[in-house]
This record gives structure tokens, C-alpha cells and sequence, in this order.
């Protein structure tokens, strides 16, 4: 009995060369991809958030990136878009170019917990609006384009911050600012 266990495994494991169904057939897309290659991602449009060359408002850029079911991962992608910087002319960069996404959480009640390492706060300048230009720049863009993500709140090393640059308080979960964003 055990013999043909192990056989049966064996074959299973192994795929039955007995002309029966081996799974789904591929998609059309797959079967139409030249051996050897992918098929082509799917892309959408997302509204990113970056501020103006005078740092008083926020100015919306439209990008692509790669289309996912999944709001974390999407989340990601928007944030790594803000980090490598604006494509407009007039707008400069709202994260610097150093910071790390260490990781980012969603809540079933739409918050977004947005870990970063210390090279946010550390490659910030000084001054209360880039600080303010810079939150707002992650708060606008992952609320805009993640379903259901009301607010975020902003971590630094796994940890709350309190602030960035010592002057917006991010002790709670910040909603999305229009009133920042040129129209």
C-alpha cells in the first residue's frame, strides 16, 4: 500500500504524461508572448503631489504605473514615485532623494500608516513649509489614489513621529489638504 502511495505522489508531483488535463490552458495573452518573454503590464493613472518652486502649494503631476488589485502595493508605487522626484517644470521635490519607504500599513477604518526611515527627517531642510509641503505631498497622494485611504499617519523607524523638522504635528492621522493644492 505504501508503494503506491509514493507512485501516486511520484506522479502527481511529477505531472502524468497519459494525455489527461494538466491545469488551465494559458491566457490568450500568455499564449500570443514569444517564448522567453513577458507579457506587458497593465498601467493606470495616478495624481501625484509636488510643490511648487516657491514651496507655497502643491502641484498635481499625473504618472503611470503599473495596474494591481492590491491597495499596498499600489500605496508603494505612488510613494516611490514621490521619492524619485517631479517630471513638471516649476516643481521641485517634495521627499529627499535618500528617503526610504521602510513599509506601509492599511487599516480596515482608512488609515494608511506609512513607515519611513530616518532619511525623511534627516534630508529635510528647515523651515516650517517645506515640512508642511512634504507631508501634505504624502497625504494628497496616497488619499487621492488608494481606495478607501481617508489619512495617513506618518512613522519614522517604526516608530509615531511627532514631527518632521519640529512643526507640524503628526501625532494623529492626517486628512487630505485641497486647500494646498493649486487648482
Amino acid at each position: 500500500m505504501t508503494r503506491v502511495a509514493v507512485a501516486l505522489g511520484l506522479l502527481f508531483l511529477t505531472g502524468c504524461a497519459c494525455g489527461g488535463p494538466r491545469g488551465p490552458a494559458p491566457s490568450p495573452a500568455a499564449q500570443q508572448a514569444p517564448e522567453g518573454t513577458l507579457p506587458e503590464l497593465e498601467h493606470i493613472e495616478v495624481t501625484l503631489f509636488f510643490p511648487a518652486e516657491d514651496g507655497t502649494v502643491l502641484v498635481p503631476e499625473k504618472r503611470q504605473i503599473v495596474k494591481t488589485a492590491e491597495p499596498v502595493a499600489l500605496a508603494k508605487q505612488v510613494l516611490a514615485e514621490l521619492v524619485a522626484g517631479p517630471q513638471t517644470p516649476g516643481t521641485v521635490r517634495a521627499l529627499p532623494e535618500s528617503t526610504v519607504l521602510r513599509q506601509i500599513y492599511l487599516t480596515p477604518d482608512g488609515t494608511a500608516f506609512a513607515d519611513f526611515g530616518s532619511e525623511l527627517p534627516a534630508g529635510l531642510g528647515g523651515g516650517s513649509e517645506s515640512e508642511l509641503m512634504a507631508v501634505y505631498s504624502i497625504v494628497n497622494s496616497l488619499t487621492t489614489n488608494v481606495s478607501g485611504v481617508t489619512r495617513v499617519a506618518i512613522l519614522v523607524g517604526g516608530q509615531p513621529a511627532e514631527t518632521l523638522n519640529g512643526h507640524l504635528d503628526l501625532t494623529r492621522p492626517l486628512a487630505p489638504r485641497q486647500d494646498l493644492v493649486r487648482g
